[in-house]
């Protein structure tokens, strides 16, 4: 029996209902998936992704589509981020920054690059860097980091936490 390295399944319709909250990181996400359907699948022409994209998103999105603002050039599915991903509350991601803990440096890592929708630009890295150190659940750890003082990046971070993590977690068993 041949077998196919073709995945059976096909991108899932994208549901612009729900939890208002919820919507633009859906969004994102699915785009994303959409993207990566779309190289795979070797389609280059912005016509036919355009086309795609309304297709795989379903009908909801079809109709949102229809009603964006036209500005004379041809509607791009990016210019569905302004719908799907309005404005920011930029203090109210920076204090959902700020309450992330309770993890392993990696998974804290993760969930602030992932948060991080807040406007700190080139600042990002050190940020992260600054949270973990103030949220890591060990005092050894987070002595550690903060002997190496402003020379430590987010990546010697990433170095430096994942055997401290290992003997910790064993210590406390």
């Amino acid at each position: 029996m041949a077998t196919s390295l073709e995945p059976k399944r096909e991108l899932p319709t994208f549901d612009p209902g729900g939890v208002p909250t919820s919507t633009a990181p859906r969004w994102k996400r699915w785009k994303i998936a959409f993207k990566l359907f779309a190289v795979g699948k070797g389609i280059k022409d912005p016509t036919q992704k355009r086309a795609l994209m309304l297709h795989m998103a379903g009908m909801e999105v079809q109709d949102i589509f229809d009603t964006l603002a036209d500005t004379g050039e041809p509607k791009d599915y990016d210019k569905a981020d302004a719908y799907f991903c309005p404005a920011v509350n930029i203090l109210f991601e920076k204090r959902m920054f700020k309450q992330i803990k309770d993890e392993t440096v990696d998974q804290l890592i993760a969930r602030l690059q992932k948060t991080l929708t807040c406007n700190y630009g080139d600042l990002c890295d050190k940020f992260i860097r600054d949270q973990v150190i103030n949220s890591c659940h060990s005092t050894v750890l987070r002595r550690k980091l903060l002997e190496k003082g402003q020379a430590l990046t987010l990546k010697m971070l990433q170095e430096l936490s994942p055997a401290h993590e290992v003997s910790y977690l064993k210590q406390t068993k």
